[in-house]
């Protein structure tokens, strides 16, 4: 079967049938066999643009994360240091002080 001149070289799914197969895109070949659509530069662009959104919203969600992480571990050290203030353990406040120390770090970044 011999591809039809003008036509881009790409197989997509058909839209317009009731089962999944490929069919050749019917938009027409602009550059090296391929439409705008389809080029190889065009779809590593778009991929690219995806990536980098995909990273910076992973990399939001991390950074919510470890604020969410360093506030439960401040609210359980000053948790921990109310309910025995009367000590004269430096403990729990390194751990109150250290926590919150996280906090800033991370709430920073």
């Amino acid at each position: 079967m011999s591809e039809p001149k003008g036509r881009c070289k790409k197989m997509v799914v058909d839209r317009n049938s009731r089962m999944w197969r490929q069919v050749q895109c019917s938009r027409n070949a602009t550059k090296d066999g391929f439409c705008g659509i389809h080029q190889p530069s065009a779809e590593a662009q778009r991929r690219a643009i995806v990536d980098a959104r995909w990273r910076a919203e992973r990399d939001l969600l991390v950074k919510q994360r470890t604020i969410s992480q360093a506030e439960r571990r401040v609210i359980d050290a000053a948790g921990a240091w109310r309910d025995k203030p009367w000590t004269d353990d430096d403990v729990e406040v390194s751990m109150l002080a250290d926590a919150i120390d996280a906090l800033r770090k991370a709430k920073k970044e």
